[in-house]
């Protein structure tokens, strides 16, 4: 009986022991550092217009971003509170690349007013919460690599 219970023991030590090892490696090694996503320093907005497409009742939105940095980058932009007489492409423009030291130019909507400017629209880079007029949240930054 002794010899019985010796062998389920080191069994079950055994079967144990490879995942007691995986966590230790695991708490061993150090937290990856967070990715910067900020965009702050690395893009700003250059232009925020609204260009006629004909007749002077319709207008198409464009916001222009410059990266000023020697990296490219991912981004993604969000609208946010526009009016129902906008149509916005979408909310969120996902993975923008804006190249080093350039400009990207992006339509993101059509509308009936042309009062698209940084007077009537809330412009703002690494924040998530609309204003309370319409937003532009440019957010997530990363290196296209």
């Amino acid at each position: 009986m002794k010899k019985i219970f010796t062998l389920v023991a080191m069994g079950l030590v055994i079967a144990y022991s490879p995942s007691v090892i995986a966590q230790q490696d695991a708490a061993a090694t150090p937290a990856a550092t967070a990715a910067d996503t900020s965009c702050k320093n690395k893009v700003q907005v250059t232009d925020l217009s609204g260009t006629e497409q004909g007749g002077g009742k319709n207008f198409d939105y464009f916001i222009q971003i410059k990266n000023v940095t020697d990296k490219n980058y991912l981004l993604d932009i969000k609208f946010d509170k526009f009016p129902e007489s906008t149509r916005l492409y979408g909310p969120v423009q996902k993975d923008v690349k804006v190249k080093a030291k350039k400009t990207q130019t992006i339509r993101f909507g059509t509308g009936i007013n042309n009062n698209v400017s940084v007077a009537s629209i809330t412009v703002q880079v690494d924040k998530d919460k609309p204003g309370k007029k319409p937003t532009i949240s440019i957010v997530n930054c990363r290196e296209k690599k």
